[in-house]
């Protein structure tokens, strides 16, 4: 039996994965039910040709395979590995951090009853609770997803929860998690919050959701989570839901706008008034409640888009994703 798959995508990220790459050639050695998933996702660079020669004496290891696809983002990798894991449970791993399994194996050998365990993790030297919840197992109806979710990559899950709700990963983006922020809390019902420390963040590394820049690639966070309110309403758990609508309005308002304004330019004003055009659009088509901050940027940005008219500029932002990515050969 294998007892956990750890799935790790990449994308031209050879040259900066060398805690990861370290730290899979050591478990490789290590355990014998623990399989590991490489994704190449379409590299550009000699990212593949390296993962295959970094561990070329393991390529006849049943519980290691590296994987090669067209570039469809890192959802789209997680995807492909997900397809073909076979362990109990399953961990998304990024490329450019590091992992710390020694510390929750255990862990994973008597605990069995619940959709995932969630673990603490290092940033900037601090230990960080991205649930910000005490430890224990806790059933859906005592804690609010919607709020309290964390990060997902501090999160290892049941393989079967992720089959039997039919679960995937949005392709061709970034932001990818977002879009779980709305759907994981409705299928799940039974998690693990432990103290151990699980994960590494390298806050340091370059990449297109930590980068200080602005790239088009940005706009994908839009998309990831429109998705995940288009999921709430057409399962009827969107009307109402309060803490959910806050999360939206969160990402798809506050943090996006603050960002462009970060990075304002006379060219990307247009960019901070279609966000809050079309924010103010899906207020009013998905019945958003009157939901009130103390922050004071987030208050600042309210008062500003009230001045915005009600717009759909979703199409838009869904057009510069397609050509971003080469949908459609567009």
């Amino acid at each position: 039996m294998v007892l956990l798959s750890v799935i790790i995508p990449f994308f031209n990220t050879f040259s900066r994965s060398e805690k990861v790459l370290n730290r899979v050639l050591e478990n490789l050695e290590k355990y014998s039910d623990v399989e590991f998933i490489l994704v190449d996702d379409g590299s550009k660079d000699e990212t593949l040709k390296n993962l295959e020669n970094f561990f070329v004496k393991h390529k006849n290891n049943h519980l290691f395979k590296i994987l090669t696809q067209e570039n469809k983002g890192p959802g789209g990798a997680r995807n492909t590995g997900l397809a073909v894991a076979q362990g109990h449970y399953v961990w998304f791993v990024d490329s450019d951090d590091d992992f710390y399994l020694d510390n929750i194996y255990s862990d994973l050998i008597y605990e069995s009853d619940v959709d995932f365990i969630d673990y603490n993790y290092i940033e900037n030297k601090q230990i960080k609770n991205s649930m910000e919840i005490d430890i224990g197992v806790y059933s859906v109806s005592q804690i609010n997803l919607y709020i309290s979710l964390g990060r997902i990559w501090t999160k290892i899950f049941k393989r079967k929860f992720f089959i039997e709700s039919l679960l995937k990963y949005p392709e061709k983006c970034i932001y990818e998690d977002n879009y779980f922020v709305y759907v994981l809390p409705f299928f799940i019902k039974k998690f693990k919050k432990s103290e151990k420390i699980g994960y590494f963040y390298e806050v340091d590394v370059i990449s297109v959701t930590r980068e200080k820049g602005l790239s088009p690639r940005f706009f994908d966070r839009l998309l990831t989570s429109f998705n995940g309110l288009i999921f709430l309403n057409e399962n009827h758990a969107w009307e109402g839901n309060l803490s959910a609508q806050k999360r939206f309005k969160e990402i798809f308002l506050y943090n996006s706008a603050k960002k462009i304004i970060m990075n304002l330019t006379v060219q990307r004003l247009k960019f901070f008034y279609y966000v809050c055009c079309t924010y103010n659009y899906l207020e009013k088509k998905y019945s958003i409640g009157n939901i009130a901050t103390e922050n004071r940027k987030n208050k600042i940005i309210d008062c500003i888009r009230l001045y915005c008219p009600s717009k759909n500029y979703m199409p838009y932002f869904i057009s510069l994703n397609k050509q971003v990515w080469d949908i459609n050969g567009q």
